[in-house]
């Protein structure tokens, strides 16, 4: 496909919320031939069938409903420009479309969110995981309006985006209390022979850790590695092993009975990125998010 005709788009469109060419032909007043062959055209260009009769109607193939996801944005977008440079209100709210990397700590994602709760404004927000990479570029073409990060991503001259630093931490160890109770002291030197629970090597943590290990020739008895960092801090209180977390949400987690602080190692921060397409965002649900950020220059 070189071009897509957005006349033959919106065409498509019409039938698929209407069911039947007939229907959509009277909605812009258009023969049934004329629209047919329309149709025809975007299939051609698509290399793909995007109907398939059912009775007397037409019924979407599993192509067309993805077409559609995209018609159906593409217009309401379209139809929300108008009545933002009309000065109408569309009633409803506000889209923020806010991408999360894996490997981000799931409690700081929620402690980073708990901003738009204070707002007088709702938004009809939608939160989607991914790897940061596939992220950023949603980010570039406008699927989402912000990403949140443990890490800046990889320069690309081909993806003009910004890091805004929200919030750095040290690393705190926790366990429950039976461990806590014996590793905490003389901490870090307990970790040379204590049960840990880790994050799986690609993490950046995790990669942060092993190297202090290496400077400090430590040799810690790794019992587990999880790339689910929620998973890891579930099997962490429930015994398995010492596990580290952002001294940022230490006050969470030690709320919930059976676990305690073991130290912390300030040689080992901890930091949560925003990631947006402008250098000042004017969206206001991702300026409540950055309203403490950093702007990395």
């Amino acid at each position: 496909m070189d071009d897509l005709n957005f006349h033959h788009l919106y065409y498509f469109w019409l039938v698929a919320k209407e069911g039947t060419i007939a229907a959509a032909c009277e909605r812009v007043g258009l023969t049934q031939p004329t629209l047919s062959t329309q149709l025809k055209k975007l299939e051609q260009s698509l290399q793909r069938s995007l109907f398939r009769k059912a009775g007397r109607r037409l019924e979407l193939t599993e192509t067309g409903r993805r077409v559609f996801r995209y018609a159906d944005e593409i217009f309401a977008k379209g139809q929300e420009l108008v009545d933002d440079l009309k000065g109408r209100s569309t009633g409803q709210p506000q889209r923020l479309a806010i991408g999360i990397s894996y490997g981000l700590s799931t409690l700081w994602t929620q402690r980073c969110l708990r901003n738009l709760l204070a707002l007088p404004q709702s938004f009809q927000m939608t939160c989607r995981s991914g790897l940061l990479f596939n992220l950023v570029a949603d980010l570039a073409i406008d699927q989402l309006d912000l990403v949140l990060t443990e890490t800046v991503p990889t320069a690309n001259p081909h993806l003009r985006v910004h890091a805004h630093l929200v919030e750095e931490c040290v690393t705190t160890f926790l366990g429950v209390e039976t461990f806590a109770e014996h590793y905490r002291r003389s901490f870090p030197r307990t970790l040379n022979d204590a049960p840990l629970i880790l994050p799986t090597a690609g993490h950046v943590l995790r990669q942060a850790f092993d190297a202090w290990c290496r400077e400090h020739q430590v040799s810690p008895r790794i019992v587990a590695e999880y790339d689910d960092l929620a998973l890891l801090m579930e099997m962490g209180m429930a015994g398995q092993g010492l596990f580290p977390v952002p001294a940022a949400v230490t006050d969470d987690l030690l709320a919930r009975a059976g676990v305690s602080t073991v130290g912390q190692l300030p040689a080992l921060p901890q930091q949560l990125w925003a990631i947006t397409c402008e250098r000042r965002p004017k969206h206001p649900g991702v300026l409540a998010l950055l309203q403490t950020a950093q702007p990395m220059e």
